[in-house]
């Protein structure tokens, strides 16, 4: 489960402006991530796709992730949840990656949709 921390609540830092919801900018980095990976390859069909340990240490520096406020695992199994993500077979041998792979996360329609209406609405002026 998510903890929500006291520091994270009310103003953002200096801004003037409601401070972020910790998951919800979570929620939008996973899914910025694995649009990335998507759209860098998409030839590479599931191999496209990122496992946990992957997206655990890109995101290792994001702020909610690096103050302990979201876990990477809960936010995926949320995103999984709800269908903006679909989590791949695995384990099984990728040629791509000359290794046996874990279970992979990757993009949905619904996914990228969300992304983008999230990302319209963080760029209106307010």
């Amino acid at each position: 489960m998510y903890s929500f921390h006291a520091s994270s609540a009310g103003m953002g830092a200096g801004t003037g402006r409601p401070a972020e919801d910790p998951l919800r900018a979570t929620f939008v980095e996973l899914l910025r991530r694995l649009n990335r990976a998507d759209q860098e390859d998409p030839a590479q069909g599931p191999d496209s796709a990122l496992e946990l340990g992957e997206i655990e240490r890109a995101l290792g520096e994001f702020p909610p992730v690096r103050s302990g406020a979201v876990r990477i695992a809960v936010a995926l199994g949320l995103l999984v949840t709800n269908g903006l993500v679909a989590a791949d077979r695995g384990p099984e041998y990728s040629w791509q990656r000359q290794r046996t792979v874990a279970r992979r996360y990757r993009i949905t329609t619904a996914g990228k949709k969300y992304l983008l209406e999230q990302i319209d609405r963080t760029d209106r002026v307010g």
